[in-house]
C-alpha cells in the first residue's frame, strides 16, 4: 500500500444557511476539521482515481481522524483546470446522509478537498495562500466558503494484478545445485 503524504490540504464547503434557533448545526466539515492542521487519513484507490480523473465516477473510500472517528465516503475528481494539470486532482467527498444523521450531524453531505497542484513545497505554499484568501473573504461576507486547513495522508489501496502466477515460497528460494 502506497502512502502519499500531503503536508497541507484544504477541506471546504459552502456555508449552510439553515440554522436551528440561530445556531448553525454541526456539519461533517466541523467534525473532520475540529482544529486547524488536524491530521486526517483517507484510504482509497488513488491510482485509479488519477487514471480516471476525467471521469465523474465516484469511488469508495474511508476517512480516519486522529481521534479515532471513521467515515465511509465516496470520492470523485472535481474541478476543471486542476483536474487536467495537477499531479493529484481535487476531490469531492460525498457522505451518506443517513450515516450523518445517525451520528448527530447535519445532512450537508458533500465537501470539497483541495490538494496541492505540485508534489513539493511550492504546492504546500500555494494551498496555504489559497486558505488565507478564503479566511479573509470569510471576514468580509457571511456567505463565504468555510475552509479548514488539514494535514492529509492518502493511503493508496490500489494493488497491481500481476499476470505471473503466484509461486510457492520454496520455489522462489531454490538453491543452485553444485556442478559435479
Amino acid at each position: 500500500m502506497r502512502k502519499v503524504h500531503l503536508l497541507y490540504s484544504l477541506l471546504f464547503s459552502l456555508v449552510c444557511c439553515a440554522s436551528v434557533a440561530g445556531q448553525r448545526p454541526t456539519s461533517i466539515l466541523d467534525a473532520l476539521g475540529k482544529t486547524e492542521g488536524e491530521k486526517i487519513t483517507i484510504e482509497m484507490d488513488l491510482t485509479t482515481v488519477i487514471a480516471q480523473k476525467k471521469s465523474d465516477t465516484y469511488f469508495p473510500a474511508a476517512i480516519f481522524t486522529d481521534d479515532g472517528a471513521a467515515y465511509k465516503v465516496e470520492v470523485r475528481p472535481r474541478g476543471k483546470f486542476r483536474r487536467k494539470n495537477a499531479v493529484y486532482p481535487p476531490l469531492k467527498l460525498k457522505f451518506k446522509k443517513k450515516e450523518l444523521v445517525s451520528v448527530g450531524l447535519d445532512t450537508l453531505n458533500e465537501i470539497k478537498l483541495v490538494l496541492p497542484c505540485y508534489d513539493n513545497n511550492l504546492g504546500d505554499e500555494l494551498v496555504i495562500r489559497e486558505y488565507l484568501a478564503y479566511k479573509m473573504f470569510e471576514l468580509l461576507s457571511p456567505a463565504a466558503v468555510r475552509a479548514k486547513l488539514i494535514r492529509l495522508t492518502i493511503k493508496d489501496t490500489h494493488v497491481e494484478k500481476s499476470k505471473k502466477p503466484c509461486l510457492p515460497s520454496w520455489l522462489k528460494t531454490r538453491r543452485k545445485l553444485p556442478q559435479g
